[in-house]
């Protein structure tokens, strides 16, 4: 039997029935209004945050629409598919070079502290003498 408009008495209301304990703490919940008043001053509460994130890459706007995978065929999900493994191999060699420059830039910055140290030691002690 299926419920309709003639038949929706015969059956028993569904409802929702809740028997766990609260998760929330008491004087910290915000009313409806006080929600709406921070909307519309743009002071939403902390981790209620939806600013935009962006790219900075403009082929991201060359990529499909990941919802279009599933209507591929299997000659364009293999493209895909590789396309996207060049791109993260290449995003990854280039996250260790950065990673290498940056190391050997500390290694150089600290080795010209130790000679300027050294230096340093060296003039006080010729002073001295």
């Amino acid at each position: 039997m299926y419920k309709n408009h003639m038949s929706v008495k015969q059956y028993a209301p569904d409802g929702e029935r809740n028997d766990l304990p609260s998760q929330t703490i008491k004087g910290e919940s915000y009313t409806i209004k006080e929600l709406l008043r921070k909307h519309v001053r743009g002071m939403m509460p902390a981790g209620q945050d939806r600013s935009p994130q962006y790219s900075e890459d403009p082929n991201d706007f060359n990529q499909p629409d990941l919802n279009q995978i599933t209507k591929m065929d299997i000659t364009d999900k293999n493209i895909f598919q590789q396309q996207n493994k060049d791109s993260i191999e290449s995003q990854q060699l280039s996250i260790t070079e950065e990673l290498k420059k940056q190391e050997e830039q500390k290694k150089q910055d600290l080795l010209q502290k130790a000679e300027s140290i050294a230096k340093s030691k060296t003039e006080e002690d010729q002073k001295q003498k």
